[in-house]
C-alpha cells in the first residue's frame, strides 16, 4: 500500500496479521522526466494575481465542491483588498461542468482549462504558485506527488489518508481541518497573504521529492521483499 491507512484497511478487508506480513507500506513513484521538470521549474513572481491550480475532475470525492465555496467565501475578501487577488486554473475541467449561480466575483477568478496534454499540465504546475487538492479520499494521490515535485506549496485536507502522509506530515502545505469551504479558505488565506509562509512550504515540498523515485521505490520495495523471505525462512 502507498499509505498506512490503506495498508490498515486492506489487512482488515483480508484478515492479514496485525504485525504487517505479508503486507507492506510502500510509496509510488513518478516518471523520471516529470520528476527532472519539476527540479528545473523556478518559482513564479508574484507580480500579478496569485495562481492556484485544481487537478482533477468536478467531483464530490476530489472536494471540488467544498473548494467552489471556499472560493465564493475568498473572491469577496479579494474585492476589499483583503487578501491578494488570485486565480483558480482548474486542469480537467470544462466550463460546461462549472456549477450554477456563481458569484460574479468568483467566476471572474475561475479559468477552467479542460483536458491537458503532460506537457501543458507540468506547464500549469510550473506557473502555480500553490496546488489546492481538497480531495476527500485519493486511492494514491497522484496530484500531490505531482504538485511536491515541482515545489508547489500544497492545499489539501485531513479527511484524506494519501493528503496526511504526503503533505502534511512532511510539511509540504497548509492543512484543512475537513474538506468543506470554510475550512479550505482558513487553511487558503495563509498561503495567499504570507510569501514568507509559501516559501517555507516551498522548501519542505522540494525536500519531500526525493520520495517518489524510482530508485526509492526500488529500495523500499526490494526491502520488502527481503524482509518477507527472512521471515518465511525462519518459520
Amino acid at each position: 500500500s502507498n499509505t498506512a491507512d490503506h495498508a490498515r484497511r486492506i489487512s482488515a478487508e483480508y484478515g492479514l496479521p496485525e504485525d504487517g506480513r505479508p503486507h507492506g507500506v510502500v510509496a509510488l513513484s513518478l516518471p523520471p522526466d516529470l520528476i527532472a521538470r519539476g527540479k528545473a521549474a523556478a518559482y513564479p513572481a508574484a507580480d500579478g494575481p496569485l495562481r492556484l491550480l485544481f487537478v482533477g475532475r468536478a467531483e464530490h470525492r476530489k472536494g471540488f465542491d467544498a473548494l467552489i465555496d471556499a472560493l465564493e467565501l475568498l473572491a469577496p475578501e479579494a474585492e476589499r483588498g483583503q487578501i491578494p487577488d488570485f486565480e483558480l486554473r482548474l486542469a480537467g475541467i470544462e466550463a460546461a461542468s462549472l456549477p450554477a449561480g456563481l458569484s460574479p466575483a468568483a467566476r471572474r477568478r475561475i479559468t477552467p482549462l479542460g483536458s491537458l496534454t503532460a506537457d501543458a499540465l507540468s506547464a500549469e504546475y510550473a506557473g502555480a504558485h500553490a496546488v489546492a487538492a481538497p480531495s476527500r479520499y485519493e486511492s494514491f494521490g497522484l496530484v500531490y506527488q505531482e504538485g511536491i515535485a515541482f515545489g508547489r506549496p500544497m492545499i489539501a485536507s485531513n479527511e484524506d489518508a494519501s493528503a496526511r502522509a504526503f503533505v502534511g506530515a512532511v510539511g509540504a502545505g497548509s492543512m484543512a481541518a475537513e474538506t468543506t469551504g470554510a475550512a479550505l479558505a482558513a487553511a487558503l488565506r495563509p498561503v495567499l497573504c504570507d510569501p514568507v509562509y509559501r516559501s517555507a512550504l516551498r522548501e519542505q515540498a522540494l525536500l519531500a521529492a526525493g520520495r517518489f523515485s524510482r530508485e526509492t521505490l526500488g529500495q523500499e520495495t526490494l526491502a520488502l521483499y527481503r524482509a518477507a523471505i527472512t521471515r518465511f525462512q525462519a518459520v
